[in-house]
């Protein structure tokens, strides 16, 4: 459960976003001694299909002109390059809407995690002992820097102005007011209509 005495995966720290995923790789995508390999990239859960698909030398229509536009990317390409053809500092669109998993919990939050950054606004709280109770109006932030605080216990936020702390912060809000309607991967995928692909 770690420091932050966590009881359910809803929250947007390190314990609770971290889902175990283990890949049996053909022994020519192996590392040394067979070893396997390990990157330092940032993927998520929505690599998942991208990946799969892409083993089964498929594409996500089912039919001419009934297409799924994937936000992920298929964990092969940072497989294959040893991680150097895959985004160094991609951003992870983290989200909750609705979801408790007990009393005093968040219920609705937006956040957006990079390989050393943590950026979420909470929207939503329940605020009652009662873990049924409504999800009551919140506004807080909360942002950790995850090479110098890795397990998430100082919340930087609000940064003093005119530090580059305050700009690496606004930078963060902006990056997830964009990642918040994005879609698809430039140069796989159609623009979507927000005009903003997913990195």
């Amino acid at each position: 459960m770690g420091p932050h005495r966590l009881y359910g995966k809803i929250y947007p720290y390190e314990e609770s976003l971290h889902v175990p995923l283990i890949v049996r790789l053909p022994r020519r995508m192996r590392g040394s001694h067979g070893a396997p390999r390990k990157l330092g990239t940032t993927v998520a859960n929505i690599d998942v299909a991208p990946t799969i698909l892409r083993l089964a030398e498929a594409k996500p229509c089912n039919r001419a002109g009934k297409c799924r536009m994937l936000d992920g990317r298929s964990l092969l390409r940072a497989i294959r390059s040893h991680g150097r053809r895959w985004p160094h500092d991609r951003e992870i669109l983290l989200e909750l809407d609705g979801a408790r998993a007990g009393a005093l919990t968040p219920c609705n939050y937006r956040g957006v995690r990079t390989s050393d950054q943590l950026f979420v606004h909470y929207l939503g709280a329940t605020q009652t002992r009662d873990s049924h109770g409504p999800c009551l109006p919140d506004d807080e932030f909360e942002h950790y820097e995850l090479r110098s605080d890795p397990f998430q216990l100082s919340n930087v936020y609000p940064a003093a102005p005119g530090t580059a702390a305050a700009d690496e912060e606004r930078l963060l809000a902006r990056r997830l007011t964009r990642l918040r309607d994005c879609a698809g991967i430039r140069g796989r995928d159609p623009e979507p209509a927000s005009g903003h692909y997913c990195d």
